[in-house]
């Protein structure tokens, strides 16, 4: 008999403590939604939110998020969305708003306030458009009263709506749906009161992420629908960025079009003829600047071999080591930039080997052979960078991208991304493919040999 009487006892304090474990665990006790559907078919919503707190998740408040933003196959649609009112325990309550990746998110409660453990009800009114479904013969309402991302029970939903005067009577259909996005459950029961409105209770209590959503349609007549102008004025609005930014591509490929056909397109090809000596008063440095478009370090050598094969000097290795030795016999005039390589390699001196100890003078000469070059062949008379017209371009660019991808000030959730798009991932991009494909389609090219380069005039030099 004491046996029973101590399980008796143990039975009763473990069902007095799991209740109390229980009921110690944050929930959403009532959620109440109060939807009124005007004759210019806006809404204003009345939203009555009670929750038990116990400082765990819920210490300052709570947030509603708000969905704004929405894909669909013939482009963007855009709800509108204004706070009205916010209260705890029916006194005005601090409340901030954050753009989220499809609407707007709501926080309510002071950031640096800790609400007390216990029961409160914060209460949302909010007016929002665009939200009815215009059909042939009907006008519908579907709406998601409590939505599906809180991470609280909820032990009881509701939602009363109310319709312009006289749709009540006449309503087409009515039903709901419980359960996670896109279950299509029936926990729920509703009916038409005596006041004319619309009365959902679900019939069951909602797990984390489950929501609450209803549907009803009447006769077309009692709301105001968008005509063609005003359909037209949105999609525009919605989906501006888009517009903004094809307007943009369009200028921009007009632009290098443009630019194209005034400097970009190559002239037309000649009848190629082979020549067997150098073109007249170029020297092999001349021609290797020409080819390449600028300077390298093949430059200097093309003009020390010419120089050897003018007889001014000789080259001869010795332990691995190359020597230029200064010749007196009978020689060919040198070039002007032959000249400077000439004077700063040897002057007065006989021979000099190329090696570490020289690099001033190597580096002399190859400084002073560029700048003659480069005067010689200055940017405008022989060769055209276009770096304006590529400049305009990128600055068009940019321009159009910052239009068509621009930010609104709630969106802050997208800053990152278009931080690094424009300022990373955009000037890399232009980088690689501007110097780095370049230099490898250079280096493939190099590999082909010299007998499949192309040009107005092709030559064959022959040193020995």
């Amino acid at each position: 008999m004491r046996t029973i009487k101590v399980y008796l006892i143990l039975i009763i304090l473990f069902t007095i403590l799991g209740v109390s474990f229980s009921s110690a665990e944050e929930r959403i006790l009532r959620f109440h939604s109060d939807i009124t559907v005007h004759e210019d078919a806006s809404l204003t919503v009345k939203e009555t939110i009670q929750v038990a707190s116990e400082g765990k998740e819920i210490k300052r408040g709570i947030y509603r998020d708000f969905p704004t933003r929405y894909n669909q196959p013939w482009g963007n649609r855009t709800v509108g969305f204004s706070v009205q009112e916010v209260l705890r325990d029916d006194r005005p309550e601090k409340y901030f708003q954050k753009g989220i990746l499809n609407g707007v998110r709501t926080y309510i409660g002071d950031q640096d306030t800790l609400i007390p453990p216990g029961e409160h009800t914060y209460t949302i009114v909010y007016k929002t458009d665009r939200q009815l479904g215009f059909f042939k013969d009907y006008d519908e309402l579907y709406w998601n009263v409590t939505g599906n991302d809180w991470n609280f029970p909820i032990e009881k939903s509701s939602a009363h709506v109310t319709l312009p005067q006289g749709a009540v009577q006449k309503i087409i259909n009515h039903t709901g749906y419980t359960g996670l996005s896109g279950e299509r459950g029936k926990d729920f029961k509703a009916e038409i009161d005596f006041d004319g409105r619309i009365i959902y209770e679900t019939t069951r209590p909602l797990a984390r992420y489950e929501g609450f959503t209803i549907a009803l349609s009447w006769p077309k007549g009692f709301v105001t629908a968008p005509d063609t102008k005003t359909k037209l004025k949105h999609f525009y609005q919605d989906n501006r960025d888009f517009f903004y930014g094809f307007i943009g591509l369009l200028v921009v490929l007009g632009y290098y079009l443009f630019a194209w056909a005034k400097v970009g397109r190559d002239p037309r090809k000649e009848v190629t003829v082979v020549q067997y000596t150098p073109p007249e008063r170029m020297s092999p440095a001349d021609i290797r600047y020409f080819l390449r478009k600028g300077y390298d370090d093949k430059t200097l050598a093309a003009a020390i071999i010419n120089m050897a094969v003018k007889r001014h000097l000789s080259i001869e290795e010795e332990d691995g080591k190359y020597k230029l030795l200064r010749r007196e016999k009978e020689k060919a005039p040198l070039s002007a930039d032959e000249i400077f390589v000439f004077s700063r390699l040897l002057n007065s001196e006989k021979e000099m080997v190329l090696e570490k100890k020289n690099g001033s003078k190597i580096r002399s000469a190859m400084r002073d052979l560029e700048n003659h070059l480069k005067l010689k062949y200055r940017l405008g008379k022989y060769f055209f960078s276009n770096k304006k017209y590529f400049l305009v371009g990128l600055m068009l660019s940019f321009i159009a991208f910052l239009i068509g991808g621009g930010i609104d000030a709630n969106e802050t959730y997208y800053l990152p991304a278009f931080i690094f798009i424009c300022f990373w991932l955009t000037p890399w991009s232009f980088y690689t493919f501007g110097f780095l494909v370049p230099g490898m389609i250079k280096s493939w090219m190099s590999l082909r040999g010299p007998f499949l380069r192309e040009g107005s005039s092709r030559f064959l030099l022959f040193c020995s």
